[in-house]
């Protein structure tokens, strides 16, 4: 551990003493993102069978569906750069979209089981700023994941949400990088950004895969 500690010591003097390249004191970023949640379809398959099951069995023709792919979200980020290639970043993130949808035919009864994950992370992040036009990076955080099971739906009209949320509060680990496309010193395009996001709830591991894309401010620019 004490190895691994100087030398990335060592690592962050040599960038900061001989990279002279210009670079932003911050950068701001804000962008749409996509999540496949890590949880198993053989998961999302046992509960649509129980929940199908149970109103077949109560009367009703019903069908029951579910996806844990593409659920959207926002994220936000704020970098702060030491120099050309290091600096640290914190990052928000959240996610919020049906799982499970559940529709009674010949009848206006409907109802939908919804996920919620709130991330909020921060840890190094690398870019290399040595063409004009595009700057690559990566990153490692480590931070705060919670996430949020609850319910809604309507009869006849009349809609309703689930009184109690199963949640649970975990730890998240992203790692991950993408592509800034800059448009000037000011404003650049995150054309992608894609993350391995581990996150740990109840002893149990999820391995999600979430996408963004949005836009990227920078200040304070370094010369």
């Amino acid at each position: 551990m004490k190895r691994f500690l100087f030398a990335f010591f060592l690592i962050v003097l040599f960038s900061s003493t001989a990279l002279a390249q210009d670079f932003p004191r911050v950068e701001l970023y804000g962008g749409y993102s996509v999540q496949r949640i890590g949880i198993s379809d053989d998961t999302f398959d046992a509960i649509s069978s129980d929940l199908e099951g149970l109103l077949t069995d109560a009367g009703y023709t019903v069908t029951v569906t579910n996806s844990r792919f593409l659920k959207k979200g926002f994220e936000g980020a704020v970098a702060f750069n030491l120099n050309s290639v290091f600096g640290f970043v914190a990052d928000f993130r959240y996610v919020y979209d049906d799982v499970i949808q559940i529709d009674i035919q010949d009848q206006d009864i409907w109802a939908n089981i919804k996920f919620t994950n709130l991330a909020v992370l921060g840890g190094p992040r690398f870019a290399l700023r040595s063409s004009e036009k595009v700057t690559p990076f990566a990153h490692v955080l480590v931070g705060f994941d919670r996430w949020k099971v609850s319910g809604e739906g309507s009869v006849d009209g009349q809609n309703f949400s689930a009184s109690e949320s199963i949640f649970d509060n975990g730890l998240g680990v992203a790692f991950g990088g993408g592509f800034d496309v800059n448009l000037g010193d000011t404003v650049a395009i995150r054309l992608i950004q894609a993350d391995y996001y581990l996150t740990r709830h109840q002893e149990e591991r999820m391995d999600n895969l979430e996408l963004s894309a949005g836009i990227v401010l920078r200040f304070g620019w370094w010369y």
